[in-house]
């Protein structure tokens, strides 16, 4: 499925967070995961890099950057840098 409009103007939002941000979409299309209990139908959105982490944004937390702009965005990429040195910690003891 073709990368929605939304997804790259919620990137471009990432990427001008703390005075450029090094965000990059990796994906060459839309998909979706596993059906979860939050997510019946299964989330709908791409993989991201955020500094050289990969994760997975999502189509309705794009379009809730695009709602509520740097604050979600800010927020965005300090859990995930969080819960990656969270990760590693766990990894190395």
């Amino acid at each position: 499925m073709e990368i929605n409009p939304i997804i790259h103007k919620a990137v471009e939002i990432l990427q001008r967070q703390f005075g450029g941000t090094d965000v990059k979409l990796i994906s060459k299309e839309m998909y979706r995961l596993e059906p979860t209990e939050q997510a019946p139908a299964g989330a709908l959105g791409v993989n991201i890099q955020i500094h050289g982490i990969t994760t997975f944004l999502g189509y309705g937390y794009a379009e809730d950057l695009l709602t509520y702009g740097d604050p979600l965005a800010q927020d965005y990429i300090i859990q995930m840098l969080r819960m990656y040195n969270n990760q590693k910690n766990v990894e190395n003891g």
